[in-house]
């Protein structure tokens, strides 16, 4: 289930050393307007939509990836960013830190990013945290989406050259500013991006299912610097070996273009690309909401591979038992078997 509307943390006594995901499941359900946690865990609301910022406004609602940067590697004290999947977009960043007397997270400043210098944002889905502790907030809409559909009149406002909507955006939390669109990344209907550590690759994909449903590699010129770089697009089977193939990346023209040049490729559609994560043991997994799938896969080398390996069904079309304080439950498909 995404809350959208309710943004909280979950903590227990023993929150800083442990991994978000060491804690046992919780009885698996079909899914309902509750939200569920474990009995190991508490819950605190720190924001909810349309409460006021400190710095003005209030916090926009269809809230979506929010993340976390910690001040010089603390876990707790840091910068919480919120995107708002609307139209026009939004991101907020609160300044919080964790209080050990009363056991709960205070907020000393909130503010909404002002994206004017970048002619507005669009559809904020998810994002990521860079490894050098800036958020990237991914435009889910284009520009010529919304022309199509008669919802904006203009692909490029500010005739800069670059259609306005349909980027991934660089926002450094601390100062509350907008680095720069990441033009390089591609222009298509972003949801998040997954940085290797070498902190030059990215993988990203498409959340579309109509065709051009594509997923990405993108490289770095330096690392650090997401600016200028080589972006790859997938092109084989969603079973066995594949290849990235280059598009043109220099231009404007070529950055506009990119769902264009993947369509011309013949890359592999993947319907509805929703999240992209590489794994501890170096494989790459992607969620692809309309198949039912996680897929996941190796790439021949993060920086220098034109390959795709093993690609492959990681989680889809199959039985799975998860266990928890009550025993065991067989997931078959979306049905739900208490054993």
């Amino acid at each position: 289930m995404k809350l959208r509307y309710l943004l909280c943390f979950l903590y227990s006594s023993f929150l800083f050393g442990q991994n978000i995901g060491d804690f046992q499941s919780v009885v698996p359900t079909s899914q309902t307007t509750e939200f569920i946690f474990p009995s190991s865990h508490t819950f605190q609301k720190i924001i909810a939509q349309g409460d006021p910022l400190s710095a003005g406004g209030v916090l926009m609602g269809n809230t979506d990836f929010t993340g976390y940067v910690p001040i010089n590697g603390s876990s707790t004290n840091g910068f919480l960013s919120i995107n708002a999947e609307t139209l026009p977009g939004g991101v907020s960043v609160l300044d919080i830190n964790y209080n050990n007397t009363t056991k709960l997270w205070d907020t000393t400043l909130s503010q909404a990013i002002d994206f004017t210098a970048v002619v507005g944002t669009a559809a904020n889905c998810s994002g990521t945290v860079t490894p050098w502790n800036t958020i990237i907030s991914c435009e889910e809409y284009t520009s010529k989406e919304l022309v199509t559909n008669g919802i904006i009149t203009d692909l490029d406002m500010n005739n800069d050259g670059y259609d306005d909507l349909g980027w991934a955006v660089e926002i450094d939390p601390s100062t509350k500013m907008v680095i720069d669109k990441r033009w390089a990344l591609g222009n298509f209907k972003h949801e998040n991006l997954a940085i290797h550590p070498n902190e030059r690759t990215a993988y990203q994909g498409t959340d579309n299912f109509t065709g051009f449903g594509f997923l990405y590699k993108f490289v770095a010129d330096v690392a650090q610097d997401l600016s200028s770089g080589k972006l790859y697009v997938y092109k084989g089977p969603k079973d066995g070996n594949g290849d990235w193939i280059l598009l043109n990346n220099t231009t404007k023209e070529e950055r506009n273009s990119t769902k264009e040049q993947s369509t011309a490729a013949g890359a592999t559609n993947f319907e509805g690309i929703e999240d992209v994560e590489i794994g501890p043991n170096g494989s790459i997994y992607f969620a692809v909401k309309n198949e039912d799938r996680v897929y996941r896969f190796q790439d021949s080398d993060a920086i220098n591979g034109i390959t795709v390996t093993n690609m492959e069904t990681y989680v889809g079309n199959a039985s799975y038992s998860i266990a928890h304080a009550n025993g065991s439950t067989l997931l078959i498909g979306d049905m739900v078997m208490i054993i």
